[in-house]
């Protein structure tokens, strides 16, 4: 019996140290089970935000307005954009618009369009040449928005309305306004003999003007 108690505490020992072992193992097991979880959640999380903080920063289709000053790739028109008016130049016209009374410069090459409606205004000095590269081209086809007034771009020149649909088309060879009926409001309304060359659409994307080539 006394030969065998020696025998017995030591394995008492060997147990009760296996047992710290194991107690240890399973408490460093839990801990790095917590960390890692931990882990993967702050990642979720700042995924999450991030890829949220991404989508609301990408502007939509809708929220693009296009350049506020563009030119037609052709560079014979030229347009600015304020929160007040739409105003469109053109280089080269063959079209003419009645005169404004007391203005001895020339009418024409600009256009305005405000919360007036459209107008012919006065210029004096020389005529605007074309707009060059360091002015943004606004492709055929595509249109800019600013003010309540979208300008659209074509192989037959500018288009720019407003939510009303009053506006105006600009190309070399005529100046069409929109809609029907209107005129500029700074010139007489056109006569027979020039209404060829000043002509009044049906709508914001109607009208028989003789607008062809590019702008």
């Amino acid at each position: 019996m006394s030969a065998g108690r020696p025998d017995q505490n030591r394995l008492i020992r060997i147990l009760v140290a296996v047992d710290a072992v194991l107690v240890g193992a399973l408490v460093i097991a839990l801990v790095v089970t917590g960390v890692n979880r931990g882990t993967r959640t702050g990642t979720a999380a700042t995924t999450g935000s991030s890829v949220g903080g991404s989508a609301s920063a990408a502007p939509s289709g809708s929220a693009s307005s296009g350049p506020a000053h563009f030119r037609l790739p052709s560079g014979n028109i030229a347009c600015t954009l304020t929160a007040d008016s739409a105003t469109c130049t053109i280089a080269n016209a063959t079209f003419t618009v009645p005169p404004v009374a007391g203005c001895t410069g020339t009418v024409g090459h600009t256009v305005v369009l405000d919360a007036h409606g459209v107008t012919t205004p006065c210029e004096t000095g020389p005529a605007p040449g074309p707009a060059g590269a360091d002015v943004p081209a606004l492709p055929y086809g595509s249109s800019s928005t600013l003010g309540g007034r979208t300008c659209t771009s074509a192989t037959d020149g500018v288009t720019c309305t407003d939510a009303r649909g009053v506006g105006f088309r600009l190309a070399r060879e005529s100046l069409t306004l929109l809609p029907q009926g209107t005129a500029p409001s700074a010139t007489p309304a056109p006569s027979a003999t020039t209404a060829s060359n000043v002509t009044s659409g049906s709508g914001p994307t109607g009208g028989k003007g003789k607008g062809k080539g590019k702008g």
